[in-house]
Order: structure tokens, then C-alpha cells, then sequence
């Protein structure tokens, strides 16, 4: 028996002729809208398949559009800017172009009002979530914004360790790369007003933790990582405040297996 796909029906027909149309496409978005109690074109970010397909939209949505919301709006409203990230379920495929990821962080720039490129260390994975990015976020980055930010944004200069949430790894990799200890070493000197390596020396722990929640043990290796050449005195580093609040445990934990003789309290590594 021949394989194939039955004849359509007549009335399925008739339905397919109906569609071609664009006004009756938009007189059926239209009366949709009214019965879902739309009032505005940002009403229709709510929309999904299951509200088309109730009111007998099911082929005009499978047939012409592909079954997406989304290419439908796009179709039959095109004067109006679609933000498609805003939409509950954003076109298959939409986060694989460079562009669209770059478009949707330029416009949360906008949303949280930040000036420059430095504002991006204080984002959170919850401020992507509550604004449409958790797709991005999660399935391509790993839920990591500091890597969004260094795919999309990769003219800037990042310092990685002023995120909120630091990349899986990177505590380790720090310690492989001279170049990135001393990029972080004399941006924290900058910081702390450090004209001179002998400095360094005076620095306290409270100080330290105004701008990366490093103890001194830590610091001491980051400095002889930095500036190998130089002679260190260990011995007239403040040793004060060696515990840290447990809100600091992941980059503790990290230091710790890094350098197993180094002892301090658990606590987390967000930076401040």
C-alpha cells in the first residue's frame, strides 16, 4: 500500500482558504484580543497556543505561522516594536543569534537604568529571570550573567571578580594566570590608594572586604603571583579579622582546597 498523507477534507479546505486573507487574519487577532480582555498591544506578551487554539485559531496559527504566537503578532501588527523576549514562549532558535542576546541586554541596560558597562558587576541571575532572560541565562550560559555579558559584550574589559555570582572555576584559573593576578591585584591597589608595593603592608582585612571578600592569607598569594620579584615581609600583614560571615562560603571553600593549609571559617565568595 502506498504511504501518504490522507486528502484533506473539505471543511478543513474551506478552513485553509479562510486564513489567506491578511484582514481576516487581524478581524480574528482582534476579536481575540477583546475576549481576552487585551487593552494594549503588551497585553499580547501573555498570549499562548492554548488561548489561540480555544477560539478555532488552531490553523491559521499551525498553517501560516508555524504554530508560534509570536510570528503571528509580528505578522499582523508589524508597526509595533515586539520585544520578543518578553513573550512566554520565545521563537525556537531566537537565543542562538548573537544579535537578538546583545538587543535584549541593551534594552535591560535600559530597564535598570544602568550609565556604563561598570553598573553590569551588580546584576543578579534573579534580575534576568524577573525580565524575560532565564532562557539565555540558563541555557546558554549556565546561569551565569558574567559569561552573557563577556559573549555579548566582548570589547569590554571585564574583572570577572566583581560579579555577584562568580564562574564556576575561575578561583582556580586566577591562580594559573599571573597576567589576571596582577589585573586584579592593581585594580584592588587602585581601590586602596596603594602607591607602592610596600603599602600593601598597612592594608587591613576590614579594607580588603569593602571591595573583594579576600583575608590576607589569600592576598599574600595573589601579591607573590603578581609581583614574584619583589620581597614580601609575611610577617607585617594585619592578621586581624581572619573569620568571614558565612554569607562569603563558596570562596572560602574554593581557598581552602586551593591551599589545604589554610584555615578560616566557611562562607560564601560573592563579592561586594
Amino acid at each position: 500500500m502506498e504511504c501518504g498523507y490522507p486528502y484533506p477534507s473539505s471543511s478543513k479546505i474551506s478552513s485553509w482558504i479562510r486564513w489567506e486573507k491578511i484582514q481576516t487574519r487581524k478581524h480574528f487577532f482582534d476579536v481575540l484580543g477583546k475576549k481576552l480582555g487585551y487593552t494594549t498591544k503588551e497585553d499580547w506578551y501573555n498570549i499562548t497556543q492554548d488561548d489561540i487554539y480555544k477560539h478555532k485559531g488552531s490553523i491559521l496559527l499551525l498553517h501560516h505561522y508555524q504554530g508560534s504566537p509570536t510570528k503571528a503578532l509580528q505578522h499582523i501588527y508589524p508597526d509595533h516594536d515586539w520585544q520578543l523576549w518578553k513573550f512566554k514562549c520565545t521563537p525556537k532558535g531566537y537565543w542562538d543569534k548573537l544579535f537578538n542576546q546583545r538587543e535584549y541586554l541593551d534594552w535591560l541596560e535600559q530597564q535598570f537604568g544602568y550609565k556604563c558597562k561598570e553598573d553590569w558587576y551588580k546584576v543578579t541571575q534573579e534580575d534576568f529571570f524577573k525580565h524575560g532572560g532565564t532562557t539565555v541565562l540558563v541555557g546558554y550560559y549556565q546561569g551565569s550573567p558574567s559569561k552573557l555579558l563577556q559573549s555579548v559584550y566582548p570589547e569590554h574589559n571585564w574583572m570577572l571578580w566583581r560579579f555577584q555570582v562568580i564562574p564556576k572555576g575561575y578561583w582556580k584559573k586566577l591562580l594559573k594566570d599571573q597576567s589576571e593576578q596582577k589585573k586584579m591585584v592593581d585594580w584592588l591597589g587602585s581601590q586602596l590608594s596603594i602607591k607602592s608595593l610596600f603599602d600593601w603592608h598597612r592594608i587591613s582585612v576590614g579594607q580588603i572586604h569593602k571591595w573583594i571578600r579576600l583575608d590576607n592569607n589569600v592576598l599574600l598569594h595573589l601579591l607573590k603571583g603578581a609581583y614574584p620579584q619583589h620581597i614580601w615581609d609575611v610577617d607585617k600583614f594585619d592578621r586581624s579579622g581572619k573569620s568571614v560571615k558565612s554569607s562569603q562560603r563558596e570562596l572560602v571553600q574554593a581557598m581552602q582546597e586551593l591551599f589545604p593549609g589554610h584555615s578560616a571559617n566557611r562562607g560564601d565568595c560573592d563579592l561586594i
